[in-house]
């Protein structure tokens, strides 16, 4: 088992499986052809793979190259060659795609550099340190009953907004048909109960105090409550991931299993996991009615089209969206012209017959700031991630309790970039501000029960 993930993850794999999908890319026999901007997307592909192959490992970095490699790089040329519209809307001229191309060169460019640039931390003074015997000791100490006890209120709650269906449970088509169901459930109070799991896991391997029967029970208490069946896929993608590559320790690997487990995710599991979507809402759909080539070719790689349509607009916002963004937290009925999703105004300009449609990073700066948005943007991006991947190489040898929650945090931010660059921003950062927020929480309630237990020993 260990030879097949090692040779799975390996640089040499991942080279030979990407050659294979651009070669299949290049050969598509479609309806429409141009040479320059199967040239451009091309070196947006190979940009990708190399950027991600120099330095294979579990980083926000390689997020968002996985992300313009799959979204920007491979499926819009065979889009463009097969001549797919998404949303019924107009026809999109070639130059549109080559402009949209371009721009999408240059906020990779500009992120690389900022990525590459060198910013300092500030100093912090060491602390005292504790001896690490006592402090494992502490940690570890009470965990799974303290587990327990934390996970009492939410799971109720879960079970009483639910209204005890344990089938409605499992299965988020069913779910969605239940009146008391609403965002909260799916973005923090399912988080939260996988987070609590999570953090209780990752301090019995970090204190060294795994027990088989413990993590049996954690993890069939974890599946019932938080299933992979029962929430949207990218959920499931921005939580399941880190929890495997963190307690297994796959995120200090310097190898493609990362970049594998996004390329499997999204070619084989996705349409799975979206199979039961319409588990008992919709009988006409099937194994056969989901998993085929159409499926990929649906509407859930719209972003770069969509990017297009922003271009042939022509008209911005002046910072407007992404304040809206920023600034989500404030109901409309205290600001009247709060903006809606960037994704509904470009349906709503465009004539699409879908509103609800993803809108990428680099769009939402396109229409907001022009060319310096994407500029100045994907400069300050690059620089800011850089940053974070570097503190986050910090946490590796820490006890604190509080520096494991910053690890899951860390992680599960890095599988959200997929889920925040294709956008719109909006509505992705709101629910992955919760997303995140519930590991604080989870922390918070954690440290709580310890302090309640009186476990100081160097715990924060």
């Amino acid at each position: 088992m260990k030879v097949i993930v090692d040779l799975l993850s390996s640089r040499a794999f991942f080279l030979l499986y990407f050659l294979l999908t651009i070669a299949f890319a290049v050969s598509v026999e479609g309806i429409r052809s141009n040479l320059f901007f199967e040239l451009l997307q091309l070196t947006i592909i190979i940009s990708a793979v190399i950027l991600i192959s120099k330095n294979p490992r579990f980083n926000l970095a390689n997020s968002f190259y996985g992300f313009t490699l799959i979204f920007f790089g491979l499926y819009p040329l065979v889009e463009f060659k097969m001549g797919v519209i998404y949303w019924n809307g107009q026809d999109i001229d070639t130059v549109y795609y080559i402009a949209t191309s371009i721009m999408v060169l240059l906020s990779l460019f500009m992120f690389q550099l900022g990525y590459m640039s060198k910013l300092k931390m500030p100093y912090r003074p060491a602390r005292k340190k504790t001896n690490v015997k006592v402090q494992s000791s502490a940690l570890s100490r009470n965990t799974f009953m303290i587990c327990l006890l934390v996970l009492v209120v939410p799971c109720a709650y879960l079970l009483q907004r639910f209204n005890y269906n344990i089938l409605a449970l499992q299965f988020r088509g069913m779910s969605e048909l239940i009146e008391t169901v609403f965002i909260m459930e799916f973005f923090f109070w399912k988080p939260l109960i996988f987070n609590i799991i999570f953090l209780t896991l990752l301090i019995m391997v970090k204190t060294k105090s795994v027990s088989f029967l413990k993590v049996i029970f954690l993890f069939a208490f974890m599946l019932f409550f938080v299933g992979p069946l029962s929430m949207p896929r990218f959920l499931v993608f921005s939580l399941y991931v880190p929890l495997f590559f963190v307690l297994l320790g796959w995120h200090r690997k310097k190898d493609c299993r990362f970049i594998g487990a996004v390329f499997f995710g999204m070619v084989f599991a996705f349409p799975l996991m979206d199979l039961f979507r319409w588990f008992g809402v919709d009988d006409n759909v099937s194994f056969a009615t989901m998993i085929n080539l159409e499926y990929y070719f649906a509407g859930h790689f719209d972003a770069f089209q969509n990017f297009a349509r922003i271009i042939i607009l022509d008209v911005h916002t002046y910072g407007e969206q992404i304040l809206g963004a920023f600034l989500f937290f404030i109901p409309r009925s205290f600001w009247v012209t709060k903006p809606v999703g960037t994704g509904f105004l470009l349906a709503e300009q465009a004539g699409l017959s879908f509103n609800n449609i993803s809108l990428p990073l680099v769009a939402e700066l396109y229409l907001d700031y022009s060319i310096p948005g994407i500029i100045i943007g994907f400069l300050l991006l690059g620089t800011l991630y850089r940053y974070i991947d570097n503190r986050a190489l910090r946490l590796e040898d820490s006890l604190s309790l509080f520096d494991l929650a910053k690890l899951i945090a860390y992680a599960e931010f890095v599988c959200l970039q997929y889920y925040l660059l294709r956008g719109n921003l909006l509505a992705c950062v709101a629910f992955s501000t919760a997303i995140l927020t519930s590991v604080f929480v989870a922390y918070s309630l954690i440290w709580f029960f310890k302090s309640g237990f009186r476990f100081r020993y160097g715990i924060r």
